[in-house]
């Protein structure tokens, strides 16, 4: 376990990776949270970091969190069945892969002649016998996409193999509907693997696309769209009041108690929490804990941001759902 003082710092460092604007300060605090002992305190903190959208929308702010995760010995997701058909493109429907299908950008004359085909030499395919490959001989936007159920407010990994030849432009994967899109590849390479990790919001529906825009030879290979858990971490059942009620008061890196108040008890430095359940929605209480900058509490506005660091990133999904529960007692 930290010491409260340990704990304090890796929240400021945690917070700062999250809520500064600058991208080499919030490089620094991840890298400055590879130097704290490995806990267990440590280790939700470095999941938390490592799914904040945020965090994984900044290319060296994710490939740092993984390094951050590794080092802390600690397993970020669990990655679910692939939901994408034929993801390794070895089953055909005549010339081209089966649960596949072309679709074109714009009106450009180089789309016209883009071409989409089954590769089969082994310096083409990054594993089985099959890769995709797009081509263009000028600057094209053309892609090859699948249509696949998604559930809504759900975790989920996009993810492929990637190589190009005699390439310039943008080679990647996205979801056309809710623009997810991993990271891109813009020169020539050999194979690499790109990926996102999104949220699918209200979406109940993903079009993924291998997307090809720009001018040359791009290979795709191993393509997967999984639903993500968070590791280790057994599903999230309904809260429990007297749960919350030990986290509020003693929790060694939440301390809620030394910010706020209750009954009499507590600090004053936040605001105090009686009738809490009764002046906001549970929707609010739950925006408040886990993104408590998006709307700062009344009386408070002026501080610009909040001192709460969100709590996704210390409390675990089954505390979150705990300490919600208490507060919803406090009437």
């Amino acid at each position: 376990m930290l010491s409260s003082d340990a704990a304090a710092q890796a929240l400021f460092f945690g917070a700062g990776v999250i809520a500064d604007k600058d991208p080499t300060t919030r490089l620094a605090a991840l890298v400055k949270l590879a130097e704290f002992p490995t806990t267990p305190e440590i280790k939700t903190l470095v999941r938390g970091l490592a799914a904040d959208a945020s965090v994984q929308s900044d290319e060296w702010l994710r490939e740092a969190s993984k390094v951050l995760a590794k080092k802390h010995q600690t397993q970020i997701y669990v990655e679910g069945p692939n939901l994408l058909p034929n993801p390794g493109f070895e089953e055909l429907a005549g010339a081209l892969p089966a649960g596949w299908q072309r679709r074109d950008y714009g009106n450009s004359p180089a789309n016209k002649g883009a071409k989409w085909d089954v590769v089969t030499d082994p310096a083409m395919v990054h594993s089985g016998k099959r890769a995709m490959r797009g081509i263009t001989r000028d600057a094209g936007d053309t892609s090859f996409f699948a249509d696949v159920t998604i559930k809504p407010d759900t975790e989920y990994r996009l993810s492929a193999w990637i190589k190009t030849h005699a390439f310039r432009g943008k080679a990647s994967l996205n979801d056309h509907i809710g623009r997810a899109e991993t990271s891109t590849i813009n020169r020539d390479t050999d194979w690499v693997e790109v990926e996102v990790v999104f949220n699918s919001g209200k979406r109940t529906k993903a079009s993924i696309n291998l997307l090809h825009v720009g001018k040359g030879d791009i290979y795709f290979d191993d393509v997967k769209l999984c639903e993500l858990t968070v590791a280790g971490e057994a599903p999230v059942t309904e809260g429990v009041a007297a749960r919350g009620e030990e986290i509020f008061w003693k929790h060694p890196v939440a301390a809620c108690v030394n910010c706020h108040m209750v009954k009499g008890k507590g600090s004053a430095i936040g605001p105090a929490l009686d009738g809490i359940a009764t002046r906001a929605t549970p929707a609010y209480i739950n925006e408040s804990l886990l993104e408590p900058n998006k709307v700062l509490a009344k009386g408070y506005e002026q501080l610009g941001v909040s001192p709460m660091p969100p709590m996704g990133l210390i409390l675990k999904p089954q505390e979150i759902a705990d300490v919600k529960a208490f507060l919803q007692t406090l009437k």
